[in-house]
């Protein structure tokens, strides 16, 4: 957490991370997307990881270009989502 230049109240920035890995759920997928979108104060961030889904990465990547779209390079499931992208959040 960084501070303000008056140097009393914290800059706090929001990245949120959504993992999909099954194009089954394309639906729950626009949703969480367009939840995050709508969100007040809007996230500074948003990371959707794919895992270990090529055609996913694709169709996301064109669907959602407010998102950082990123394909899972770790191990398949949730605790393979710590990659370098998402440790490094960027303000959108």
């Amino acid at each position: 957490m960084t501070r303000t230049p008056d140097g009393d109240s914290p800059d706090v920035t929001v990245t949120v991370v959504i993992c999909a890995y099954t194009d089954r759920r394309w639906d729950d997928i626009c949703a969480a997307v367009a939840s995050v979108e709508a969100q007040q104060p809007a996230v500074d961030d948003l990371l959707l990881v794919i895992d270990h889904n090529q055609a996913l990465l694709e169709r996301a990547t064109g669907a959602f270009p407010g998102a950082r779209v990123l394909a899972n390079e770790e191990t398949q499931g949730l605790s393979g989502p710590a990659t370098p992208e998402c440790a490094t959040p960027r303000a959108r």
